[in-house]
């Protein structure tokens, strides 16, 4: 099983009434460290040269922000749920994934001789 797989299905476990709400936390914090670890992993990758995982990268954050997965700890609604320390958290990650989305984007056009878009 991949770690995308074991992340999924922790968010998801998270989310499952019958659980304690320790647990639910505690889960929901694993896998928030481990997106955050990928985050760094990635951004250290658009730091090296060009290879295809690194053009590959814009379209890997694209799918955090559409799994189903991870909407009850990315969309706002959902996250007005949590407990206000855990909710600022995600915030926090979710700008920092698409911060780091736009910087892939940005490079990747780059690489490929694109004209920078105005903005």
């Amino acid at each position: 099983m991949g770690r995308w797989t074991e992340l999924a299905l922790k968010v998801a476990a998270a989310k499952r009434a019958g659980g304690t709400p320790e647990g639910e936390r505690a889960m929901r914090e694993e896998a928030r460290l481990w997106l955050h670890d990928d985050l760094i992993a990635n951004k250290a990758l658009l730091a090296g040269a060009p290879t295809s995982e690194r053009a590959a990268l814009p379209g890997r954050l694209d799918t955090w922000f559409k799994d189903p997965a991870l909407a009850c700890v990315r969309d706002v609604g959902k996250l007005r749920k949590l407990p206000s320390s855990e909710r600022e958290a995600w915030v926090q990650l979710w700008h920092y994934a698409e911060s780091l989305r736009a910087e892939a984007r940005s490079a990747l056009s780059k690489a490929r001789g694109e004209p920078s878009a105005a903005k």
